[in-house]
């Protein structure tokens, strides 16, 4: 992926991964991932400041909870026929690209651009 990758950023905030039974989560902006979750120092989240680290986290999903504490975060998933309830790990890697909202764009650190289905279809 590399640089390529990052261009995923400009249409939204956080990026999703899953592969067999990983979803890897990437927050650039270091915003949206819990503190501590995203390797950053504790300090460097409770004030605020940049940081140099990555910010991104693998959560197992087989054995795992997350499907069934957050079932609204896994229901895309569910068009490319993985069902995160199954306890099956995928077989194959699908990665998610939610769209910036108008509310992120106007505070975000990335872009200051919101996207919508219908922007990038451009109909």
């Amino acid at each position: 992926f590399g640089r390529r990758f990052a261009s995923a950023y400009a249409l939204g905030e956080v990026s999703g991964l899953v592969s067999g039974g990983q979803m890897f989560l990437c927050d650039p902006s270091g915003r949206y991932l819990p503190p501590g979750a995203s390797g950053r120092a504790a300090e460097e989240a409770d004030t605020g400041a940049p940081t140099s680290l990555p910010v991104g986290r693998v959560y197992p999903l087989v054995p795992g909870d997350l499907p069934r504490r957050f079932p609204d975060q896994f229901a895309p998933f569910s068009m490319f026929g993985f069902d995160a309830l199954s306890g099956k790990p995928l077989d194959g890697t699908i990665l998610r690209l939610p769209l910036r909202s108008e509310a992120q764009a106007a505070s975000s650190k990335l872009s200051g651009e919101a996207w919508s289905a219908t922007r990038l279809h451009g109909t």
